[in-house]
């Protein structure tokens, strides 16, 4: 899987920022089901979204990790992340409110549209 060199500059960082400085609360459960139907291979573990994205090599996941990282920034909103090898981890929670926000699932949307 390749990522591309500017995929952090879009739309993607622009739409997760819509909730910065601002109190967010949890989604509901149906609001949580609903955005991990539009995203192919996330899943929610207790209170959090996640997904593994496989590469070639270990490059390939330190270039995702760092592209991630740029969208993550911009957004002041930042994922845990577990890179094994090929294999990078993405989970999703927003600390502050206990569980899942619409800033987690703006985030999986841009890291989604990103890997792509």
């Amino acid at each position: 899987m390749e990522v591309p060199q500017t995929w952090a500059s879009g739309w993607e960082a622009r739409r997760v920022m819509r909730g910065k400085g601002e109190m967010m609360e949890r989604l509901s459960e149906e609001e949580i089901a609903a955005a991990l139907s539009e995203l192919d291979g996330w899943t929610r573990e207790g209170e959090e979204m996640r997904k593994t994205f496989r590469f070639h090599d270990f490059i390939g996941s330190v270039n995702f990790v760092n592209a991630v990282a740029e969208v993550a920034e911009a957004a002041r909103h930042h994922p845990d992340i577990d890179i094994r090898f090929n294999k990078v981890t993405v989970a999703l929670s927003t600390h502050s409110v206990g569980g899942i926000t619409a800033r987690d699932a703006d985030l999986a949307r841009a890291i989604e549209h990103g890997a792509r």
